[in-house]
C-alpha cells in the first residue's frame, strides 16, 4: 500500500486504484483507517463507501442547478432524491411527485401521506386519526379542533371540547349547529359553563339564563304556526325604551304597562286617538274606546251599540247623549227591555200580560214599594205588610183633621209659577207638615225663607198617604149618617 502522507493511504502503487479499491485515511486517533473515496465496477464514485457521515468542505455539499442527487432503487436503478431547480426551488423526489421548498411556500404536487403525526411547535398537530388537534392550556393533553366525519361534515371541536372564538368571526356561508340525536347542539353566546348569556337551542328558541344562573328563560321562539313568540307564559316582557311597531301587533294575552305591570300601570294613547277592533265578519273596524279634546272617553262610536257582557260598575256619573238600553225594548211587547232616553223618558216593555213588578224600591228596611203591571193596567204599590208593623189601631177624629186642613189653608187651589194658566187643587206643604206631619208632608232641604236652588229643595206632599185619613173620615161620616137615619126612623 502506497502512503501519500501521514494521513492518506492508497491501495495501489503510484496512487492508481483499481475498481472497488478505496482511498483511505486515518481517523483523529491516528490508528483507525476510514474509507474515503472509491470507484465501483460501473465507474460510479462513492464517498465514504464503508458508511458514516459524509461532509464535503466547510460550505457544505454543493451541486449545480438541475443536477440531481440520486439514490439506488430496490430494482438496481437510480432515482432522483433532491435537485435544485433553475428557479432555486428545492425539489424532493421525482419530478412528477416533487415536494418543492422555497423561501415563502411549500408545494406538494401529489399526495403527501404521513403515517405519523405532523406537529407544529408541539402545540398543533395533524394526527393520523384524521384530526387537527391542539394542546390545552395546561399542556396536559391534545384537544380536537377539526375533523371530517363519516358524513363528510366538518366537525369543529368535540362534545367534550367547547369552541371559544375570542375575536370577530365572519361566516360567509351557513353555520349549522346540529348537535347529536340526544338533544344537544346549542349555540351559546357568552359563557356556557357559568350559566350566563344567550343560547340558541335546537328547538328554534332563543333563551337566556336568569340572573341567578339557575334556569333558562325563553326570549323568542318560532312556533309550529311560523309565528314569532316573545317570552313565554312564565316570563314577562319588559321594553325599557321607546318601541316602534311598523306593522300589526297581534297580542293573544294581556297588554300591561307600568313599573310593575302585574299590578299597576297605564295604557296611554295619543290625543283624539281610538282603540278599534274588527267586527265578527272581518269587514270593518269598530270604534271601541276613544278620547277627545275635552278629556272625555267615548265607548263605541257613532251608530254602534255598546254591549257589556258582565257587571258594569260605575263609581261616577253616566252621561249619555244617546239612549241607554237594557235588553231589547219593543213598544209592542215583542221583547223585554228598558230604554232611558236623554229626554228623561224611561220606557219598559215586557212579553207577558200577567201581574209582574216592573220597578221595585228598596231601602235598609227592605222592599218599600213597587210599580207593577197587570193586563192593561199599572198599579203603584206601597209596602203595607202587617208583619212590618206594631200597635196597629184605628184612626180617630179623622173628619176633624180633614176640616182642620180645609179651614187652616192646607187645602186649596193654586197655579204653579211655571204654568200660571193651569189651576191645580192640592196642598200647602209647609202648613200640612206643621199641623199634620204624619199624613203626607215631607220637609225639603234648606231654609224655608231661602230661594230654591241647588242647596234648597222644595217641600212635598205624598197625597197617597192622605187616602187612609180620607177613608177614616168617610167612615166617621157614615157612622153619623147611620145614627141620624136610625133617629129619623123613630
Amino acid at each position: 500500500m502506497a502512503r501519500l502522507s501521514d494521513r492518506v493511504v492508497t491501495g495501489a502503487p503510484n496512487g492508481i486504484l483499481s475498481n472497488d479499491e478505496p482511498i483511505q485515511w486515518y481517523a483523529a486517533d491516528g490508528i483507525t483507517l476510514i474509507d474515503g473515496i472509491k470507484v465501483d465496477a460501473t465507474d460510479a464514485v462513492y464517498l465514504a463507501p464503508a458508511g458514516g457521515l459524509t461532509k464535503v468542505g466547510t460550505g457544505g455539499f454543493n451541486l449545480p442547478n438541475n443536477t440531481p442527487l440520486r439514490g439506488t432503487t430496490s430494482s438496481g436503478g437510480t432515482a432522483r432524491m433532491v435537485q435544485m431547480s433553475a428557479t432555486n426551488v428545492i425539489e424532493v423526489g421525482a419530478a412528477a411527485q416533487a415536494l418543492e421548498l422555497n423561501a415563502t411556500t411549500t408545494t406538494v404536487n401529489s399526495d403527501l401521506v404521513v403515517t405519523g403525526d405532523i406537529e407544529a411547535s408541539e402545540r398543533v398537530r395533524l394526527g393520523n386519526n384524521k384530526l387537527l388537534q391542539a394542546r390545552n392550556q395546561a399542556d396536559t393533553q391534545w384537544r380536537s379542533v377539526l375533523k371530517v366525519d363519516t358524513n363528510n361534515d366538518l366537525i369543529i371541536g368535540s362534545s367534550s371540547t367547547p369552541i371559544t372564538l375570542d375575536v370577530d368571526t365572519t361566516v360567509d356561508g351557513n353555520l349549522d349547529v346540529t348537535g347529536t340525536t340526544t338533544g344537544s347542539g346549542y349555540l351559546y353566546l357568552s359563557s356556557k359553563t357559568a350559566n350566563q348569556g344567550l343560547r340558541l337551542n335546537n328547538t328554534t328558541k332563543i333563551q337566556a339564563w336568569n340572573p341567578a344562573g339557575t334556569s333558562l328563560r325563553d326570549l323568542m321562539e318560532l312556533d309550529a304556526n311560523e309565528d314569532v313568540r316573545i317570552g313565554s307564559s312564565a316570563n314577562d316582557i319588559y321594553l325599557d325604551n321607546d318601541t316602534t311597531v311598523t306593522g300589526n301587533l297581534d297580542v293573544s294575552g294581556n297588554i300591561r304597562q307600568g313599573t310593575n305591570p302585574a299590578t299597576a300601570g297605564d295604557i296611554r294613547m295619543a290625543a283624539s286617538s281610538t282603540i278599534r277592533n274588527r267586527n265578527a265578519a272581518n269587514t270593518n273596524n269598530i270604534h271601541m274606546i276613544g278620547t277627545n279634546t275635552s278629556d272625555q272617553v267615548t265607548i263605541a262610536g257613532s251608530g254602534q251599540d255598546t254591549v257589556v257582557g258582565a257587571d258594569l260598575g260605575v263609581t261616577g256619573d253616566i252621561n249619555a247623549v244617546g239612549i241607554i238600553e237594557s235588553g231589547t225594548y219593543s213598544n209592542v211587547g215583542a221583547t223585554s227591555g228598558c230604554k232611558i232616553f236623554q229626554t228623561g223618558t224611561v220606557t219598559i216593555s215586557t212579553t207577558t200580560t200577567s201581574t209582574a213588578n216592573r220597578i221595585n224600591f228598596y231601602n235598609p228596611n227592605g222592599l218599600v214599594g213597587r210599580i207593577r203591571t197587570s193586563g192593561s193596567t199599572t198599579s203603584y204599590v206601597t209596602t203595607s205588610d202587617p208583619r212590618l208593623k206594631s200597635e196597629f189601631t184605628p184612626i180617630t177624629n179623622a173628619s176633624e183633621m180633614i176640616l182642620e186642613a180645609r179651614d187652616q189653608g192646607m187645602i186649596g187651589e193654586f197655579h204653579f209659577l211655571a204654568d200660571p194658566t193651569q189651576t191645580v187643587w192640592g196642598y200647602n206643604a209647609h202648613k200640612l207638615i206643621d199641623a199634620q206631619p204624619n199624613f203626607g208632608g215631607s220637609e225639603g232641604e234648606g231654609s224655608r225663607d231661602a230661594p230654591l236652588g241647588d242647596e234648597v229643595t222644595p217641600a212635598g206632599v205624598d197625597q197617597s198617604k192622605r187616602v187612609p185619613l180620607l177613608e177614616a173620615a168617610i167612615g166617621e161620616l157614615l157612622d153619623r149618617i147611620k145614627v141620624l137615619e136610625e133617629a129619623g126612623a123613630k
